[in-house]
């Protein structure tokens, strides 16, 4: 069969290629993420998305095989539509993608799908909500202030399947 990879950008070409191959597996996810444009984008060392464009690291795509990259990107699709980027309300950013994260990476899992090394998994959070899980990662951790509520849909996020956590600035967008 022919493949319609792009020779200007290969890794651009390896994320239309896997979009595809997510129809094929999660149509109504799929339907979500061929929605959204590829950005690509340095001020992510993974992918991520703010439920407008879903930003992508080239060296990350490179680094990351095919089925890797299909299950990030149902990944990524499953942040929009669960309203991830919509629902943060006073949840410190990184808290609530870490959050996000372990909630949808045990769906991605449990759909049969491969994770990169890394990626936030904890069976302890099975069936909970990014909110119930948020709330538990607050428990853990040294007391912290209240954030304003985030404007709807603003920034980009780290990560990716929650390898996360690992980069400075915080931002609005889930990975």
């Amino acid at each position: 069969p022919m493949s319609y990879i792009s020779t200007t950008n290969l890794e651009l070409g390896r994320l239309m290629r896997s979009r595809s191959r997510l129809g094929s597996k999660a149509p109504g996810y799929a339907a979500i993420v061929f929605g959204l444009p590829f950005v690509e984008t340095t001020r992510t060392s993974t992918m991520a998305t703010d439920g407008r464009s879903i930003f992508f690291n080239r060296e990350f795509v490179r680094a990351s095989t095919d089925t890797e990259l299909l299950a990030v990107l149902f990944h990524e699709g499953l942040h929009v539509s669960l309203g991830h980027h919509l629902r943060r309300g006073s949840i410190d950013p990184k808290t609530w993608n870490v959050a996000a994260d372990y909630a949808i990476n045990l769906i991605v899992r449990r759909a049969g799908l491969t994770l990169p090394e890394g990626a936030l998994l904890d069976d302890k959070y099975r069936d909970l909500t990014a909110e119930q899980i948020a709330r538990l990662l607050r428990q853990q951790q040294p007391e912290q202030p209240e954030q304003p509520e985030q404007p709807q849909g603003e920034g980009e996020g780290e990560g990716q399947g929650g390898s996360g956590g690992d980069d400075a600035d915080d931002d609005d967008a889930d990975d």
